[in-house]
């Protein structure tokens, strides 16, 4: 069974419904985790690349 057969008989469309439900409720879901963010929380993990470097080179 060739990969064109598989397609022909089933609903390529429902499978791009599909991931575009999926895609949309991603990027609701990061939207809403952004824009409820503390401005503390935001600056920590605007730091944090920073941060870990200086405590590797401590340990060392």
């Amino acid at each position: 069974m060739s990969f064109k057969e598989i397609f022909s008989t089933t609903n390529a469309g429902l499978f791009s419904e599909i991931a575009l439900v999926i895609f949309i409720g991603v990027f609701v879901t990061m939207v809403v985790r952004v824009v409820t963010q503390s401005r503390s929380e935001m600056t920590a993990a605007a730091k944090l690349p920073l941060d870990e470097g200086i405590q590797q080179e401590q340990s060392s």
